[in-house]
């Protein structure tokens, strides 16, 4: 995996987690969730500072490569980043190259608003580049089915670019589907990468499943298909 592919790999929560069994198919015994029904945003403690989860992952390319690896999630030190007081989350993921047995490391911290009630991604930092935000918008820590919005405009310091936009679609069952969208462009502007993750949530936030689909759209197009739990 090149740099950047590594970076989407383990930006995947960029906001939220990751656990078991999303992007099942509905079946016909599965009923529609009540699109009045309220999910909270983010699982339970998420920012209390002493947040921490363990995820064994697989995944699998179109070019025929199939990797595992092992996510370490947990909050980190509160800080300052692009000059204002923030909210760390750290994610250390361990990948293997089921193959070669080849082992890529990574740590990716994402920074968030110190106020929870006006909570906005202020940046991240992963394998030496920096994304700075050009714009955001506060993500509400509540949403009902077929609410949808921003979560903002970011500027790495290699010269690249993403937009993250979020939706909730219908989980069925009494549970919804958060649906994250991020698209990275490359120094010159042009499509890089589109990563969409559907999390699986359940009224408190709880976190019982995931589809992530990492696409590389320059040169060669390669999908790349995460799963864990």
């Amino acid at each position: 995996m090149n740099a950047l592919l590594r970076s989407l790999v383990i930006s995947l929560i960029i906001v939220f987690i990751t656990a078991c069994g999303g992007g099942e198919t509905p079946t016909s015994t599965d009923t529609p969730t009540d699109t009045s029904l309220v999910f909270s945003a983010f699982p339970p403690g998420y920012f209390d500072g002493n947040y921490s989860a363990s995820y064994s992952l697989t995944g699998s390319a179109t070019d025929g490569n199939n990797y595992t690896a092992t996510w370490i999630i947990q909050s980190g030190a509160d800080t300052t980043f692009n000059t204002k007081p923030v909210k760390t989350i750290e994610k250390k993921l361990t990948t293997t190259n089921t193959a070669t047995n080849a082992v890529v490391e990574t740590v990716h911290s994402t920074y968030f608003t110190k106020d929870i009630n006006n909570l906005t991604v202020e940046g991240t930092d992963s394998l030496g580049v920096s994304y700075i935000p050009t714009s955001t918008t506060v993500i509400p820590l509540t949403a009902s089915i077929g609410d949808s919005g921003s979560i903002g405009s970011y500027a790495g310091t290699d010269g690249s670019s993403s937009s993250i936009t979020w939706s909730i679609e219908d989980g069925f069952n009494g549970k919804a589907k958060l649906v994250i969208t991020e698209v990275f462009n490359d120094a010159s502007s042009e499509l890089y990468a589109t990563q969409i993750q559907k999390w699986l949530i359940s009224q408190d936030g709880s976190i019982s499943g995931v589809e992530a689909i990492v696409t590389i759209h320059q040169n060669t197009k390669r999908i790349v298909t995460w799963t864990g739990s």
